[in-house]
């Protein structure tokens, strides 16, 4: 017992000091397995675990991580292909053959969901390799797409492609975000999120473009500033449970989509198809018009321009008075002959 008396753990001491005997004992125990249980949620074991969960079987990699990635993606896909086959507006664009070609073409259904099945599995097959390596092919995937030096038609294939590297970073940077959480305060709320109002208010006022290397650091300011503001609310607004209500909204946020597509269809049939200045709607004149893309261009001609060439040519159209929204109707400069 005199080396169990070594041991700094106020919890011990009781046991210590009383008689030997089969109560005390069951209670010398306890109080072990509490303390091995207090020192087990740490960030090195939280890592030991992570890369446990990437060196385990390939069939329980299938059955919990890519089964369910996979599964999801698929029915959710089929759910959309038949929601556009109930209303007048669906064309030739959503087909049951739609739903086949979905996984080389995931631009059509939820394309963040199949991301994380093909970056976890990415991330399965390199967990083996030396890290830097594992970072530097990251960043030959993501990088020359995200600065544009690679352009490609796809807009889901572009952006699995640019966040395949920041999927890198959430798997194997949890210990930053850890230390970051550890550290937050006000003053450094204040200080970083400063920082990234400014320097995104920089960015924006010299015309940087978005694919400008600029935005890397002002990426890293701002999921920083994200990270530092959830500790504080989880920190000193508990009662708020915010993490309770990001599991519970989740639902509507997949049902955004359908749900803004046909509330947008369904009014489009009331928008005159040509207005003046003078007799525009006030939504069309706003930059942030509620009118979906996919009422000015059909989905069989929204991928003849890119997006950011889509909303230049719907605003520049909305300034002009020309807020004709229907493709079909007359004096459209798009309307099929």
């Amino acid at each position: 017992m005199r080396r169990v008396a070594t041991w700094k753990t106020p919890s011990l001491i009781p046991v210590l000091n009383s008689p030997t005997n089969s109560s005390h004992a069951r209670d010398l125990t306890r109080c072990l397995n509490r303390h091995r249980q207090g020192s087990r949620h740490t960030p090195r074991r939280a890592d030991a675990r992570r890369h446990r969960r990437l060196g385990r079987p390939w069939s329980w990699q299938v059955q919990n991580r890519l089964g369910p990635f996979l599964w999801l993606f698929g029915l959710w896909s089929a759910l959309w292909a038949l929601w556009a086959q109930v209303f007048p507006w669906n064309e030739e664009a959503y087909t049951p053959l739609t739903v086949l070609t979905v996984p080389l073409d995931p631009e059509y259904g939820p394309w963040f969901i199949y991301a994380l099945a093909i970056y976890y599995l990415a991330v399965k097959l390199m967990h083996p390799r030396p890290l830097w390596l594992q970072f530097g092919i990251g960043a030959v995937v993501s990088l020359p797409v995200a600065f544009g030096l690679v352009t490609i038609d796809n807009f889901a294939w572009e952006r699995t492609l640019t966040h395949f590297i920041i999927f890198q970073f959430g798997v194997y940077g949890h210990r930053t975000i850890a230390a970051i959480a550890d550290c937050a305060s006000v003053a450094m709320l204040v200080l970083v999120g400063g920082a990234f109002v400014v320097s995104f208010g920089i960015l924006i006022a010299l015309g940087g473009a978005i694919t400008s290397p600029a935005w890397l650091p002002l990426t890293a300011w701002g999921m920083s500033t994200g990270i530092i503001a959830s500790a504080l609310i989880a920190r000193y607004l508990p009662w708020l449970r915010l993490d309770w209500f990001g599991r519970h909204t989740l639902p509507i946020y997949l049902l955004h989509r359908p749900a803004s597509a046909s509330c947008s269809r369904s009014g489009r049939w009331t928008i005159p198809p040509r207005c003046s200045p003078s007799g525009c709607r006030p939504w069309c004149r706003s930059p942030f018009c509620p009118m979906s893309l996919q009422s000015r261009f059909p989905p069989a001609d929204r991928t003849e321009l890119p997006t950011r060439a889509c909303v230049s040519r719907l605003l520049r159209d909305c300034r002009m008075g020309q807020c004709h929204m229907d493709p079909r109707a007359p004096g459209h400069p798009r309307r099929p002959t």
